[in-house]
């Protein structure tokens, strides 16, 4: 299944948390016009629309993408022209960065507490080293 088919998938289940970190959100934001860049409302706007779990869940989430775009390098504040209409700057992504960014838009993230098969199984060899050490002498 393609990454746009699963976030589609996401999108009708609203009950759920999407699995994309607060940073993959505002790309597919930013990156869903065709001029490349939005507001901070427009941002907002996107992710309410396309993922029904935002329009219920505590405002935390709004102050989380505040905080992404402030500290994220990647993330570039573009003032408004001054014969423009409206209120507020536009976000748009580093154009170096862009296509990496737009790779991993739809890459899903792993649930938390979920331990990944690797981290599993390296901690079941250890502990089974630990025991033969323990009892083996």
């Amino acid at each position: 299944m393609s990454r746009r088919r699963e976030a589609q998938e996401d999108r009708r289940d609203g009950t759920s948390k999407p699995p994309y970190s607060y940073a993959q959100l505002i790309v597919q934001a930013i990156m869903s016009e065709s001029d490349k860049q939005l507001t901070l409302s427009g941002i907002y706007s996107y992710i309410t629309r396309n993922y029904p779990y935002y329009r219920t869940a505590d405002k935390g989430w709004q102050n989380s993408i505040r905080h992404n775009l402030s500290l994220n390098r990647y993330f570039l504040k573009v003032p408004r022209s001054p014969d423009e209409p409206g209120k507020g700057s536009f976000w748009k992504l580093d154009s170096m960065s862009e296509q990496k960014l737009m790779e991993q838009a739809f890459r899903r993230r792993r649930q938390r507490g979920v331990p990944s098969f690797r981290y599993s199984s390296t901690r079941y060899v250890l502990s089974e080293v630990f025991i033969h050490l323990n009892y083996c002498g």
